[in-house]
C-alpha cells in the first residue's frame, strides 16, 4: 500500500484506507506508537493504552489545582 502525507496546519497526517483501519481494529481513540527505523517508520498499537495528550492535560490540571499536595509529597 502506498500512501501520502497530507499537511494540516503545522502537522502532517498519514491517511490510511478505512478497510486497513477496520482490519487492525483501530479507531480515533487508538494510541499508536511510532518507531523510527533506518529506512522508515513502524506503527503499532501502544501497549500502555494511554493517550499522551490526555495524560498531559491531567498533569497540567493536577499541577494547577493541587500544588500544595505535590509540594508535601516532594518533602
Amino acid at each position: 500500500m502506498i500512501v501520502r502525507l497530507k499537511k494540516q496546519g503545522d502537522r502532517y497526517v498519514l491517511e490510511l484506507d478505512a478497510s486497513v483501519v477496520e482490519q487492525l481494529q483501530f479507531d480515533e481513540t487508538t494510541s499508536l506508537e511510532v518507531t523510527q527505523l533506518e529506512d522508515g517508520l513502524k506503527l503499532s498499537k501502544s501497549k500502555s493504552g494511554i493517550d499522551p495528550d490526555a495524560l498531559q492535560d491531567a498533569i497540567k490540571f493536577a499541577d494547577k489545582n493541587f500544588p500544595e499536595t505535590f509540594r508535601k509529597l516532594a518533602e
